[in-house]
């Protein structure tokens, strides 16, 4: 069975938007196309396709990109980066002296 496709974020990034895809596991063998979550806080793309993960820790993530459909598409609300449907959280006094303008 495949593994579900989802958001994930870069664990020392909140700049850096959310990549769709599926979140590979010990045992995985990692392709080219794949992503890691570098320690300069940015997705990188892999540089040893080939290699099997091991479960040596939480770090880097290696994420495999998938096409985001569209009901799942990201839309921007406020200061947040939501999935398009989703309900948005309820605004509060602090979120009006931080909104962007």
């Amino acid at each position: 069975m495949p593994k579900e496709a989802t958001y994930h974020t870069h664990p020392r990034s909140v700049r850096d938007l959310p990549i769709f895809g599926q979140l590979l596991e010990t045992g995985d063998t990692i392709e080219s196309t794949d992503l890691y979550s570098s320690s300069n806080g940015l997705w990188e793309q892999a540089t040893c396709p080939g290699l099997t993960l091991h479960g040596n820790g939480p770090d880097p993530l290696w994420v495999r990109p998938a096409p985001v459909p569209p009901e799942r598409e990201l839309v921007r609300v406020g200061n947040v980066y939501m999935e398009r449907g989703a309900v948005p959280p309820e605004p509060t006094p602090a979120d009006d002296e931080n909104l962007e303008t």
